[in-house]
């Protein structure tokens, strides 16, 4: 057990789990000084037991605090607090309430008679905190105690809908604040405008409006546009008129291209490779960041209000296709592709940019455009700063730009009624867009993506990226000498690791699994996401031989592989659940083959790693068939037939592709002495 808990559960005459800085996590009314006795008893222990029965007492500090109103120095601890709160409210007469623990916190509307209360404000995707604040007067009408929907954040720190806290710092100082709007635009992301146009299908693509830049001022075209209404007795105009406005008031706003200055023609990458036909098709790949090499025009840092472009001080990889911006997670994997072909300080650059963003808005957004201010996606930041290290030690770039403040993402204030694009928006940030994961359909994965649900599980995935955080963050703040640190992080990493295994393991699956906050079940789904422990090591090392038996029998289960290890699919479904979203069957996905191909080969598990190098292979073939016979590398692949893009989602398939390229990179540097052209 952590944080000071019990390992047997408390008895409820006394006050008993306290976080290292001793918040309060529970408490029973015998222990108040209201005298609301066995009723608030009666609610500390439903309370007691939702926590031991969700997650047995891990993850102290992530845990909902229990306020119990009645005097003005629990009032303060309320409005202070940076954690989410359970809150019990009790009437003057000092009755109480039973808790309903599926109350929602839109629904929470308590307060004390006659003198002034409390609630917990409604908050969208991407605040893992609530908001107390004090209410003139009200009755009691409903629950007194809330866990929320939107409480995932706080059942293991940081989910699906909430935005990711960054540890690492900038390159010239901390945030200080204060946030910056999400997106003030109205034209590139609210408006009459940009309504009418994307209602209107003006292009194929729905970014191809919000990526052109604008000719003259905001608020000159805007009144244009509304004037020209106007004249057409405020509807909206012919497609033919919309497409002469928009050629008179914008323009194409392409980045630079650009050449890394470290680019090298034979990276070292390739001399790992003994195949010739794979040895020259890697260096075809090598050529090819010189095509999705670009940099920002000064003009965007001259005018930013004409770009939907955000300025970054170094040059980048975009993603390729219709991606012509620099994008969080896609950019983990395409550093660690540039760094094995020698192009480390265009890493370093990359890298910088990300704490560039962090520095300006306070988290790094989806992508490089105002218009993915609204959301993140997986925190790879550190994960980028680990790789850069690992290859290169420079302890001088972590020592500058590692900091002492966490930072959280704000979140919007604005009214709940645009729920669904709410939840489709977090399901975004987790970089699935879409799949059938997201699905809450009576606790299925079914339906269709107004079935969208993230904010209601808690996932394998994100919560391995941050307990990895956690363990990377330590070991720099080791190396850097700072005690204190290494031990504040290793602590939460171990809390991570405990939450982990206590929630998301699943003895009889045998592999981790999300988990439904409502139904209070494993989602019994196959997603390759189960197998992010093994990628980021989130068990325990004396296990890993287990884990992979365990993996392997998952696999052999759900048809991804034979009973020999060999490859059933061509590659590694994403699902086996075909629901026409992209990020389901049969579409592979590099980042999701690096997950159970890496992830396989970590447990040093000689079978697991057998088949890791199998499938490995097979992956390799289908990207170089796709190439030989189309000239480009894919965003996904097909696990039906070898060598094509797969399909589904909102936009055609895209070619390029920055995350591709550097996964392959990664497979030739661990196995290209065994890979062989067929």
């Amino acid at each position: 057990m952590c944080c000071g808990c019990p390992r047997t559960p408390p008895s409820l005459s006394s006050a008993v789990c306290h976080s290292d800085d001793d918040r309060l996590l529970y408490r029973t009314g015998n222990d108040s000084d209201n005298g609301t006795g066995n009723a608030v008893t009666e609610t500390s222990a439903s309370i007691l037991h939702f926590c031991e029965e969700l997650i047995p007492c891990a993850c102290a500090r992530a845990l909902p605090k229990v306020v119990e109103l009645g005097d003005d120095t629990r009032r303060a601890a309320c409005a202070e607090s940076p954690w989410p709160m359970i809150v019990v409210v009790t009437r003057d007469d000092h009755s109480s309430y039973r808790s309903d623990m599926t109350t929602t916190a839109a629904a929470v509307a308590a307060a004390t008679t006659g003198a002034a209360a409390w609630q917990v404000t409604t908050w969208s995707s991407g605040s893992p905190a609530a908001v107390c604040k004090m209410r003139s007067s009200a009755t009691v009408t409903t629950t007194v105690t809330t866990v929320a929907v939107r409480l995932t954040a706080v059942l293991l720190l940081l989910m699906a809908s909430a935005r990711p806290a960054i540890a690492l710092g900038q390159l010239q100082g901390q945030y200080n604040g204060p946030y910056p709007d999400i997106c003030p635009s109205y034209i590139y992301c609210h408006g009459e405008l940009l309504d009418d146009i994307q209602m209107q299908q003006l292009y194929a693509d729905s970014k191809t409006f919000v990526d052109k830049k604008l000719r003259r001022s905001e608020a000159e075209i805007v009144k244009s546009y509304r004037e020209l209404k106007l004249r057409n007795n405020g509807q909206v105009p012919t497609r033919a008129v919309l497409t002469k406005f928009v050629e008179e008031n914008f323009s194409d706003d392409p980045l630079v291209e650009w050449v890394p200055p470290d680019f090298v023609e034979i990276p070292t990458v390739s001399t790992y490779v003994q195949d010739q036909n794979y040895k020259n098709w890697i260096l075809q790949l090598n050529q090819i960041w010189k095509r999705l090499a670009r940099k920002v025009d000064e003009d965007v840092k001259v005018n930013p209000d004409r770009h939907s472009s955000i300025y970054l001080p170094n040059g980048f990889f975009i993603a390729g296709g219709r991606f012509t911006e620099l994008y969080y997670w896609d950019s983990y994997w395409i550093i660690r592709g540039a760094i094995l072909c020698d192009m480390k300080d265009t890493a370093r650059g990359i890298i910088q940019n990300f704490l560039y963003l962090v520095h300006r808005f306070g988290y790094v957004p989806n992508g490089s455009r105002i218009y993915y201010l609204m959301r993140s996606q997986p925190p790879l930041l550190i994960q980028m700063a680990a790789s850069y290290y690992t290859y290169t030690d420079d302890l001088d770039f972590i020592k500058k730009n590692i900091q002492d403040k966490t930072l959280a993402m704000p979140y919007s204030s604005e009214d709940d009624k645009n729920e669904l694009y709410s939840r489709l928006k977090a399901a975004a940030e987790t970089g699935w867009d879409f799949s059938s994961k997201h699905y809450n359909n009576f606790g299925q994965n079914t339906g269709d993506l107004s079935n969208t649900d993230p904010q209601n599980f808690i996932y394998v995935e994100l919560n391995s990226i941050l307990q990895a955080n956690a363990v990377v963050l330590a070991q720099f703040f080791k190396l850097l000498g700072n005690q204190a640190k290494f031990k504040y992080y290793d602590d939460i990493g171990q809390r991570f690791q405990i939450g982990i295994n206590a929630l998301l393991w699943n003895e009889e699956e045998g592999i981790w699994l999300d988990y439904d906050l409502t139904t209070k079940l494993s989602r019994k789904y196959f997603y390759t996401s189960n197998f992010a422990p093994l990628w980021t090591g989130s068990y325990e090392r004396k296990l890993r031989t287990y884990y992979g038996k365990r993996a392997l029998d998952y696999l052999i289960v759900n048809g991804v592989i034979n009973q020999d290890g060999t490859p059933k699919l061509i590659c590694v479904p994403t699902s086996n659940i075909n629901s026409s979203q992209q990020w389901d069957y049969p579409n592979c996905w590099s980042p999701l083959q690096a997950m159970v191909i890496q992830g396989l080969d970590r447990t040093n598990y000689k079978p697991a790693q057998t088949v890791a190098i199998n499938l490995a292979k097979s992956w390799i073939n289908t990207n170089y068939v796709g190439y030989i016979t189309s000239g480009t590398m894919f965003e996904k692949y097909s696990a039906l037939e070898v060598g094509t893009t797969g399909g589904g989602g909102e936009y055609t398939p895209q070619t390029g592709f920055g995350w591709t390229n550097g996964i392959v990179f990664e497979l030739f540097r661990r196995w290209g002495h065994l890979f062989r052209s067929t």
